[in-house]
């Protein structure tokens, strides 16, 4: 399956959002609506799918704040099963920006391993460390690894549940994956995972 991407920045933060979608499938996947919702729903509209399902690599309000009206909208909601505790107390951190979360329901709380969801071959890999159940994505060729990993840097650890003996562990993980991933991050720009190999900056943890 040929799988394309757009990159949609979105929320306070600026996060990136990701629609996956393909030519050959009539639904689609939205990866962390971290906000615009409308703006979200427009390019998906102009896509002609007819809906699909989200998948969230964490729980911090800058990549789930837009979920709600996605599943008002028909999507079904795919998270890691250890981020659940974050979504009931402070720790999605939208308090402390002075925001609101609109609740919502995991349709699908999530182990690793692979899966078929709404026609897309996903394997989900454990990569906790950022949260305790943060996730990366792999689709085809494409890593979509949340705050775990970013161009020559990696996601914080000093919020609720991180741990950085956890996300050294996590990324060592990712590194032994035999493949050049192009990796699509929750903030920053594109990157390839032979450009991490040699050039992030968590070889300071190691």
């Amino acid at each position: 399956m040929d799988i394309k991407v757009i990159t949609i920045p979105v929320g306070p933060l600026k996060a990136n959002c990701y629609i996956v979608y393909s030519d050959e499938n009539d639904k689609l996947l939205v990866i962390d609506p971290g906000g615009d919702f409308s703006v979200i729903e427009n390019k998906i509209k102009s896509l002609n799918k007819s809906g699909g399902a989200v998948l969230l690599t964490h729980a911090h309000f800058d990549h789930i704040m837009a979920t709600s009206e996605f599943q008002n909208a028909g999507f079904k909601i795919y998270m890691h099963k250890n981020d659940m505790p974050l979504l009931e107390g402070d720790g999605n951190l939208a308090k402390y920006l002075g925001l609101k979360l609109t609740r919502f329901s995991v349709d699908n709380e999530l182990i690793g391993g692979l899966f078929d969801i709404c026609g897309f071959r996903v394997e989900v890999i454990e990569t906790p460390g950022h949260t305790a159940g943060s996730v990366c994505y792999k689709i085809a060729n494409i890593l979509f690894s949340g705050d775990t990993i970013f161009k020559e840097s990696f996601g914080r650890f000093d919020f609720p549940s991180g741990n950085l003996k956890t996300l050294v562990l996590s990324i060592k993980k990712l590194f032994a994956i035999q493949e050049n991933l192009v990796i699509y991050s929750g903030h920053g720009e594109v990157t390839t995972l032979d450009a991490e190999r040699n050039t992030n900056a968590i070889y300071n943890y190691f």
